[in-house]
Order: C-alpha cells, then sequence, then structure tokens
C-alpha cells in the first residue's frame, strides 16, 4: 500500500482491519499512514467516516470546523478580556445569565435573593433572551448594565450605582456579553448571525466617527473611542482560515462515490 493511499478508498472491512494504520514504503522509508493527517483532519475523519448521506457529511464537517473557530475565539476574547476560569465557565452555561445576575446582586451587592428579585431577574432574563428588537449584543449587554444600575438604585437611592466596583461590573458585564455571543451561536442560524455581525461592523465605523464623552462612574477614567473598541461580535475573534474552510466546504459540488465527497473535505482542513 503507498503511503499516497486515500483513508476513503478502502473497504468497509479494510477500514474495521486496521490497514489504515499499517506501515507503508515511502522511498524506501518506513512511514506511518495515519500520520500523514492533521489533528483536525483525524477528528474530522471520526465524525464522517461511517456516514454515506453527501448532504449530512457537508453539515457534519461544516458544524465541526464551525465548532473548532468558535472555541478558539471563546479563549481568545477570555483571554483579552482577562476573564477568569469561573467567569468562563459561567459564560458557557444555558442559565449564566440569571447566575451572574444573582450572583452579582447577593454576593457584591448584598441583595436579599427573595421572591420578588427572582421574579424580576426571571422576567428580565426572558426578556432578554426574547430578544424581539433583534438587537446587538452590545446594545443587549447595555440593557443588562442599566437593569444593574436601576435595582440598585432602587435599593440604595439615586446615583447609588456610581459607587459600584468598576473592576467587578466590568467581569460581569464581559462574562454577559461572552455569554450572549454563545447564545446566538446556539440558537440563531447562521445566516442571522452573519446579518448581526454586519450591524455592528456599521454601528462601529458610525462610533468611530464620534468622540463623545459619556458618564462615567466615580473615579473611573475617561477610555477614547471606549465604545467602538468593544463592538466586536465573537464571530470575528475566528481567525480566518476556519472560515475559509466553512466556505471551501459549502462550495464543494456533490460527488459520488461518498468516499470522493469526503477525501475533498479532508483535503480542505488544516
Amino acid at each position: 500500500m503507498s503511503s499516497e493511499c486515500n483513508y476513503f478508498s478502502l473497504t468497509e472491512d479494510e477500514r474495521r482491519a486496521g490497514i489504515g494504520s499499517f506501515l507503508s514504503e515511502n522511498n524506501n522509508a518506513k512511514v506511518i499512514y495515519d500520520s500523514k493527517y492533521t489533528i483536525r483532519q483525524q477528528e474530522i475523519i471520526k465524525i464522517i467516516a461511517d456516514l454515506d448521506e453527501t448532504q449530512e457529511i457537508k453539515i457534519k464537517s461544516i458544524n465541526k470546523v464551525f465548532s473548532d473557530g468558535i472555541s478558539f475565539a471563546i479563549n481568545t476574547y477570555a483571554e483579552k478580556e482577562n476573564l477568569s476560569l469561573y467567569f468562563l465557565n459561567i459564560a458557557q452555561q444555558d442559565t449564566g445569565l440569571t447566575i451572574l445576575l444573582k450572583g452579582y446582586l447577593t454576593k457584591k451587592c448584598f441583595f436579599i435573593l427573595d421572591n420578588q428579585l427572582i421574579i424580576s431577574i426571571d422576567n428580565f432574563v426572558k426578556s432578554l433572551y426574547k430578544d424581539i428588537t433583534n438587537d446587538i449584543v452590545y446594545d443587549r449587554v447595555t440593557k443588562v448594565q442599566n437593569f444593574i444600575h436601576f435595582k440598585v438604585q432602587e435599593k440604595y437611592g439615586i446615583d447609588a450605582h456610581l459607587e459600584l466596583n468598576k473592576s467587578e461590573i466590568k467581569d460581569v458585564l464581559s462574562t454577559v456579553r461572552l455569554h450572549l455571543e454563545i447564545r446566538n451561536i446556539r440558537y440563531k442560524n447562521i445566516n442571522h448571525l452573519l446579518s448581526l455581525n454586519e450591524k455592528t461592523k456599521i454601528l462601529r465605523r458610525k462610533e468611530g466617527k464620534k468622540h463623545i464623552k459619556v458618564k462615567l462612574l466615580r473615579n473611573q477614567k475617561y477610555v477614547p473611542f471606549w465604545r467602538v473598541k468593544h463592538l466586536n461580535s465573537l464571530i470575528e475573534y475566528i481567525p480566518s482560515k476556519y472560515m475559509k474552510e466553512v466556505l471551501f466546504i459549502a462550495k464543494i459540488p456533490i460527488i459520488q462515490p461518498s468516499s470522493s465527497y469526503k477525501d475533498a473535505i479532508i483535503s480542505i482542513i488544516n
């Protein structure tokens, strides 16, 4: 068997027998056949090896590549925002926003978690998740910030929110932003995501032309174009190679047999 032979060209019996892992001759040197594949290619192979329907192969492959890109983007965002593993884990939970609001208001703002507060938080979260106005994530995070400010002032008086610890509120809002981005990816289709991403880019360009000071928390320094710097969707943290792979896979013609189609997909993955 030549080292140039193809995994998907093997018969089902040959695959089960592990023929692909046998040593093969290549210029008189022993080469392990599987070593020609990168780790990511091997992961794709595991996912699509037993599939026969080309449409399913395409969807599974695209989902895997996109998932790889999202994982990279999440870690990049968390590093950029200096989020701890604690906040990173919360961001990825489906109930992350509820956990954050209840935790922050009780532990940092000393609220009592009574039925009234629970109902208030639950109603707010449901409304934000429903997202009737189809807002970009940045604007939805602003709604969360306003909710916290309102609750703090309701309990402690006008402008009480100005006393909030800026580092703590920053961690909460950065986590909220990541959480909402992850929920978008989980529950919205790709066209919707791209539409929101485009809306975010347009707003960023508009904001870049402004130079407006905003009301700051006490002892907080003004950072020029702070809003512009935070107007990025999670998709923009995905390295271009992943998005290119998704586009290339989507454009591969449906060819038969399915083994040839799988080979074409694997050749795209780096």
